[in-house]
């Protein structure tokens, strides 16, 4: 019989790492972990693994039973999302959800992801006291549409549809990291009970490096 657990390559201090072990535990997949560096000469520790030999060599990255590679944190969320119970069927639904995964991409990743990174991660903020404080007013932007949106009447408390999906699980890594780069949340209420439902769910798998 194939062993039907997944392989993931993956790092405590990655948040899009995180999305991959939450949904696999959502799902009920099985899984076992293999730590890939984030800092440091990341090409030679990473060559002659899968993340390596991938095109796009970045973590995570998950290797299943039959061999299959399923790459970028967003796309393993939809693909295990209706397993989990996280992705509804109904297009208009459905285009919700995705309408968040691309706001992440292209508002949190870029902003609070990125400042994160460089203050908390590579630890050269110091040097880079413009870049930092542009970072953080995009990343408060980016907190006040989170904000507005679960403040919303329609909103009952998560992004999309009225209930928990991989919607929320994009979302929330990076903005309940948002201390690590420089942003004290207290501002954002609406936001900050938004993270406590999420990690009150049983199926909940803490951040790491919180």
């Amino acid at each position: 019989m194939t062993d039907p657990t997944w392989q993931l390559y993956t790092n405590p201090l990655s948040g899009n790492a995180w999305k991959a072990r939450q949904i696999l535990t959502s799902a009920g997949i099985p899984f076992r972990l293999e730590e890939v560096p984030v800092v440091g000469d990341r090409d030679a520790a990473r060559r002659n693994t899968p993340v390596g030999e991938h095109h796009v060599g970045r973590i995570p990255l998950l290797v299943g039973p039959d061999g299959e590679r399923l790459a970028e944190s967003n796309a393993i969320l939809l693909w295990f999302g209706e397993r989990a119970g996280l992705l509804p069927a109904e297009p208009i639904a459905r285009h919700r959800v995705l309408e968040w995964l691309f706001f992440e991409q292209s508002q949190v990743l870029p902003s609070l992801a990125t400042c994160r990174y460089l203050i908390r991660v590579a630890r050269v903020a110091d040097h880079q006291p413009q870049v930092i404080a542009f970072l953080q007013a995009r990343g408060r932007a980016t907190l006040d549409a989170v904000e507005r949106r679960l403040g919303a009447p329609d909103a009952a408390g998560w992004l999309a549809n009225g209930t928990c999906s991989i919607a929320d699980l994009a979302v929330y890594p990076y903005t309940r990291m948002a201390p690590h780069a420089g942003i004290d949340l207290e501002p954002w209420p609406a936001l900050r009970s938004w993270h406590r439902r999420i990690e009150a769910r049983p199926d909940f798998v803490p951040l790491p490096c919180l």
